[in-house]
């Protein structure tokens, strides 16, 4: 809906890449003008090269903290400062999938900003930490005037069944916290998996890890299919990167398991 709402009549967005693609590809689909804006070497949003890619032509900036796909965190008083300052020139879209993950104290939301009517957008969603990844349902949070012009560009109903499910997974308070503790059990299991054969990764605050598996990604990925697990193939510019969600304990010993015959068969 942003990328249709800011990205017709030649509007002009800008983005880190790679991140979640949709919103730029769908902006690309109507006419717009997608400045793709490399991530630091550290992995993640580059803020002040995102800022020097703003110009009074900008209709959109997007930033994603926690990022996706590479699970990196920047603190929130760096990421709330780069929001106030473009929300003056332009409208922030602020991507929050990942923020019931995060346990660092230096996260911040951006919702403050849109109470203090500031031009920007905070997206979240109920695919994540409240498992409802198949009844697609989200939410964003900003203006009224703003939430009337996505309004307009909205392409079907509302999904009551999951608003029904959103509405009771949000009230499960107990689910979420064992959702949570299960997530950072696990993902501590695939990261020293991860580190026995020697793979590195981006420190992870979601439900995924990016790691390097040393190998071209669309191969590893074969390979895992091949053996009845699915991966993500990397992005550019990452060619030997994965994205690896955390599933269940059971689900990502088989991983563990299956790591090294793939490691092996490929070396």
């Amino acid at each position: 809906m942003a990328g249709a709402a800011y990205g017709l009549e030649g509007g002009e967005i800008v983005l880190p890449s790679p991140c979640f693609t949709a919103l730029g590809r769908y902006a690309e689909e109507v006419g717009a003008y997608v400045h793709w804006v490399p991530l630091t070497d550290a992995k993640e949003n580059d803020l002040d090269a995102l800022a020097q890619r703003v110009t009074s032509r900008t209709s959109l900036v997007y930033v994603c903290n926690p990022h996706n796909p590479t699970a990196t965190l920047l603190p929130g008083d760096r990421v709330r400062d780069f929001c106030a300052s473009m929300a003056r020139q332009t409208v922030v879209f602020a991507d929050e999938a990942y923020h019931e993950y995060v346990d660092d104290p230096r996260h911040q939301s951006m919702v403050p900003l849109v109470q203090q009517g500031a031009n920007v957008i905070v997206a979240r969603t109920f695919s994540k930490l409240y498992g409802l990844a198949g009844l697609r349902i989200g939410y964003a949070l900003t203006r009224p005037d703003i939430a009337e012009r996505l309004r307009a560009f909205r392409m079907g109903p509302l999904n009551v069944l999951g608003l029904v499910a959103a509405k009771a997974s949000y009230n499960d308070t107990a689910f979420v916290a064992t959702s949570r503790k299960q997530n950072t059990e696990t993902r501590q299991f695939v990261q020293e998996t991860l580190n026995a054969y020697g793979c590195t990764f981006a420190a992870s605050h979601t439900n995924f890890l990016f790691a390097n598996l040393n190998h071209d990604s669309s191969t590893v990925a074969e390979a895992f299919r091949e053996r009845g697990i699915l991966l993500a193939p990397g992005r550019p510019p990452y060619p030997t990167w994965q994205r690896i969600t955390i599933g269940t304990m059971p689900e990502m010993q088989r991983f563990a398991e299956t790591l090294p015959d793939v490691l092996n068969v490929l070396d």
